[in-house]
């Protein structure tokens, strides 16, 4: 096997876009099942109070019951936009804000480590620096 790892050298090339970053911070914002489905579980009876209060202010229809459950309404909104636009928005701001992250990159994969090039610079990193 040694004798094999001599011989083979790997490079990639790949250019980074904005659909890479909203993708990246969904992964990172899903990392485990908690973080996952608590902010979507409160998300869900957040929608099923104001769909409780739309039946409840069509069978009263009020001023009173109207003021009661407009935070309910508000609530509902914001925890849906943050849930479905917040990594939209970080990644556009992270993509937009950083120009280094734009341009080609390349990555070198051979027997004395890993070669990353960019339009910015170029870094070495030797195998010993990965544990495993």
């Amino acid at each position: 096997m040694t004798c094999l790892a001599q011989f083979i050298n790997i490079e990639i090339t790949y250019e980074l876009n904005k659909k890479d970053f909203v993708d990246a911070v969904k992964l990172h914002r899903n990392r485990s099942a908690f973080t996952k489905w608590l902010p979507r579980t409160l998300a869900c009876i957040a929608l099923v109070l104001a769909g409780v209060s739309l039946l409840q202010l069509a069978s009263c229809p009020d001023n009173q019951t109207l003021s009661n459950y407009a935070p309910l309404f508000v609530l509902a909104a914001v925890w849906a936009a943050l849930i479905f636009g917040s990594p939209w928005l970080i990644a556009k701001r992270l993509f937009g804000k950083q120009p280094s992250l734009r341009g080609r990159r390349t990555i070198l994969l051979d027997t004395a480590g890993v070669h990353l090039r960019w339009s910015g610079g170029t870094s070495d990193l030797q195998w010993n620096n990965f544990t495993r």
